[in-house]
């Protein structure tokens, strides 16, 4: 998955207005490097680790001004966790290596 099909789909999903994407801190601004790094994890087969917390709210009766990171994850297939969980996994891989 590249770039562009990425922010295509966020675009046109239904879950996210246009802000999503085209505001000051959308997907699609330059600077914003989430697309990127959630597109390398899906053709990497890699997992995301972020403090973003989901969108419990996400409908699309009421879409979103804002992606986040574990949604969009959730709406591809690309697995997603918050530091917490990263942290758990490290320590018990960590001990059952040592």
């Amino acid at each position: 998955m590249n770039g562009g099909r990425f922010l295509a789909h966020v675009k046109s999903c239904g879950f996210y207005k246009d802000s999503a994407l085209f505001s000051g801190r959308g997907w699609a601004n330059e600077k914003n490097c989430g697309c990127l790094v959630n597109c390398n994890c899906k053709k990497l087969n890699l997992t995301i680790v972020t403090d973003e917390a989901r969108n419990v709210n996400l409908n699309l009766i009421n879409p979103s001004k804002n992606a986040k990171i574990p949604d969009v994850c959730d709406q591809l297939g690309i697995r997603c966790i918050n530091m917490n969980q990263f942290l758990m996994k490290f320590l018990l891989e960590f001990r059952l290596k040592y």
